[in-house]
């Protein structure tokens, strides 16, 4: 009768150390793996997409980037040849600030 209660008692004692292991091992992969996620969001790896509701992973596909530059109005330059026609000379600038 002694050896089955101590016997039971050792039992009940792993199987609650178990639970404890194991609940303390998920919390701390739970919270590495939110950590891990909130670096790779900040690093601009990782996105949610709000319209499919999952995660993306990898480098964004950028599109055609603009210039940092922005463009001004074209200036019309205009002349007259010696032979009496009248030319135009278009010239393209961009102001870089």
């Amino acid at each position: 009768m002694v050896v089955s209660q101590l016997l039971l008692q050792v039992v009940i004692v792993v199987a609650f150390g178990a639970l404890c292991f194991g609940c303390g091992y998920l919390t701390a992969f739970i919270v590495t793996r939110n950590q891990w996620r909130d670096e790779m969001i900040k690093r601009g790896v990782a996105r949610y997409n709000w319209q499919t509701g999952k995660w993306e992973w990898g480098n964004r596909q950028v599109g055609p980037t603009r210039s940092p530059c922005r463009a001004e109005a074209p200036r019309i330059t205009e002349y007259r040849e010696a032979t009496g026609f009248v030319r135009s000379k278009i010239k393209y600038a961009t102001a870089c600030a």
